[in-house]
């Protein structure tokens, strides 16, 4: 888990962490869940579904993270499992994604959910896409249909749409809340499709960030690359130019298809994965 998804779940919402109880209404709530520590208070209902805590399926490098449910910063992940991080961080000490994801062989991996559908009619009503049709519905009918998807029940669902608890950055769930920070009605249909495009729709949450640059996230960590540079008051404002924004042609491309190659890079002015791709206008 990333802090990124921490901070975007943690208190959204309004809803407490499970206990024995949610867990009689909702299988995929575990017994792991339950004993899950360093946790927010509340939470998004899908976030202890979405991910495990440390501990779960391998030992933990630091005894005193046993069963850790928190992420850390991006840009300090290590490809290796228990390999150190930059900060000297273990990547086995952190949550990591949950058991309805990899016990479940049969299920699907979806191209288009109907969740996706209505937050996209949503964003067309809310940017004048579209003329007619009620953006809170459709954005309210993707919430409901996504958190169907992990059981959960009703009455939370229910509660959550209402709820105008705030995450880190400050966006609340319920659609006519607007006071506050990163609250507005694009904040929050770009959020709620960020939080159910987990795990399979990472490249369109991608590419939604790119367009909008919403939802709010945190910039890397750190960065080691001779193709981003990352300008140290981008990171601590958060801006566009703080994330990547395109694919880095490879060394395949440059050597078999030299001259589209070039003529790419002169058009761009270099092959830099901070450059924007002609949608992104911003």
């Amino acid at each position: 888990m990333s802090t990124a998804y921490y901070l975007i779940v943690e208190n959204l919402g309004g809803q407490d962490w499970p206990t024995a109880a949610d867990q009689t209404e909702n299988p995929n709530i575990t017994d792991y869940i339950l004993n899950a520590a360093f946790h927010p208070v509340k939470v998004d209902p899908r976030a202890p579904i979405h991910f495990e805590p440390s501990g779960t399926t391998q030992a933990v490098t630091t005894s005193a993270l046993n069963k850790n449910w928190a992420g850390t910063d991006p840009g300090n992940v290590s490809s290796a499992v228990g390999a150190a991080m930059e900060t000297g961080q273990f990547v086995n000490d952190y949550a990591k994604i949950g058991e309805w994801f990899y016990k479940n062989p049969e299920r699907g991996v979806p191209v288009l959910e109907y969740s996706e559908v209505c937050f996209l009619q949503a964003i067309a009503i809310e940017t004048n896409v579209l003329t007619s049709g009620n953006a809170k519905d459709f954005y309210e009918a993707g919430i409901t249909a996504n958190m169907q998807k992990f059981n959960i029940p009703a009455a939370k669902i229910t509660a959550y749409l209402n709820s105008e608890d705030a995450n880190y950055y400050g966006t609340t769930a319920k659609y006519d809340h607007t006071a506050g920070t990163s609250n507005t009605a694009l904040d929050k249909i770009i959020t709620q499709k960020w939080i159910s495009h987990f795990v399979e729709g990472s490249f369109e949450a991608w590419a939604d960030h790119r367009l909008y640059h919403k939802p709010t996230l945190m910039p890397f960590a750190h960065v080691n690359s001779s193709v981003f540079t990352m300008n140290p008051s981008d990171q601590t404002n958060n801006t566009p130019n703080a994330y990547i924004k395109r694919g880095y042609y490879p060394a395949t491309e440059q050597t078999l298809n030299a001259v589209n190659y070039n003529a790419a890079v002169a058009r761009m002015g270099s092959n830099s994965i901070q450059n924007n791709i002609w949608w992104d206008v911003d």
